[in-house]
């Protein structure tokens, strides 16, 4: 929609994942949960749009999510935006638009300033989303003391940094996506349709970096980022085992948060918190942060309609916490 569109292209804190090229790729690259997009405006009695956000509808365990936020998919949280409004006025118009609706479970992610103006009472729950996020305006010599040693080990090793080209970077990376979780017997976190539907729209490449690092002649590890105006994005990467030693996803890395830092953005979003399946593998985490990743919290406001559903997907997860040694996994 062209009042949307236009929106969130003047809104100064809009990402790349409020655009709708974003929710056409998802779309088309989930067909198995039946994901679809629609865009909503909160505006004032003059009919002036004073808040934008796109809603994500898609179906699990046979009951129907709502929210801006499609979890355990590697992709990034995207907060309304609002513009001369309030958030309490916001949730306001959103509680009662859900329930008209009847929405059996509607959740936002919101900015992490929402915490700080967050009224009491109301009849949505507050839960969290954790990031681990590096701050791209400070000097990365802090981080160097960490990663540094890795760095060099990768460089002596022979480990080489490339650019891949959208057209043929699939035929680098699926040996590397069967290789790190072929042996651990699990799908990869992105199913091969939507890597192919991001591939194959133009918008997205623009935005789009494909790095991968070889050793004679061999490429043995690759990483997908995406950026936009503020942010670089860690979106996926996989690796085969003899890369592992020679640290090549380190130098990934390093490489393109420098390039980040060069061309003005301000964080290197590592997409992922060490909750769900980066907790199934801890190493994951203690990599992110190796970095100098912190971890960032935002406030998660759902509403829920009927108290059916409420307690099923409660009970849920707590059977999910207990037999999967503490780890925590959203709906």
């Amino acid at each position: 929609p062209e009042a949307y569109l236009a929106f969130i292209e003047r809104h100064p804190d809009a990402s790349l994942f409020h655009h709708p090229q974003w929710h056409r790729a998802l779309m088309l690259g989930l067909p198995d949960i039946g994901v679809s997009t629609a865009y909503y405006g909160l505006t004032d009695s003059a009919g002036a749009l004073k808040g934008a956000f796109p809603v994500f509808s898609y179906r699990k365990y046979g009951v129907a999510f709502r929210g801006i936020h499609l979890p355990r998919l590697a992709t990034p949280a995207t907060p309304p935006l609002l513009a001369g409004c309030t958030w309490d006025a916001f949730l306001d118009a959103v509680e009662g638009w859900v329930r008209r609706q009847s929405f059996p479970y509607f959740r936002i992610v919101m900015p992490q300033a929402f915490s700080d103006e967050c009224r009491s009472g109301g009849s949505f729950e507050l839960e969290e989303h954790r990031n681990l996020e590096l701050d791209l305006r400070a000097p990365l010599k802090a981080a160097w003391p960490k990663v540094g040693r890795k760095i060099r080990k990768a460089i002596r090793s022979g480990v080489r940094v490339h650019l891949g080209r959208p057209a043929r970077f699939m035929e680098i990376y699926r040996p590397m996506l069967e290789e790190t979780y072929g042996w651990q017997g699990k799908e990869p976190n992105i199913p091969d349709t939507l890597y192919r539907a991001v591939l194959e729209d133009s918008f997205l490449c623009r935005h789009l970096r494909l790095v991968y690092a070889s050793m004679s002649g061999q490429a043995v590890a690759g990483a997908w980022f995406f950026h936009d105006r503020q942010r670089s994005y860690f979106w996926d990467g996989a690796s085969l085992r003899v890369a592992r030693n020679p640290c090549a996803n380190h130098l990934i890395h390093w490489s393109n948060i420098r390039w980040s830092k060069r061309i003005g953005l301000t964080v290197y979003d590592m997409v992922g918190s060490g909750c769900g399946r980066d907790k199934e593998r801890p190493g994951i985490g203690r990599f992110k942060r190796s970095f100098g990743a912190t971890m960032q919290h935002y406030p998660v406001v759902v509403v829920w309609q009927g108290r059916l559903i409420r307690t099923a997907l409660h009970a849920y997860r707590e059977f999910r916490l207990r037999f999967s040694g503490g780890r925590h996994h959203e709906p």
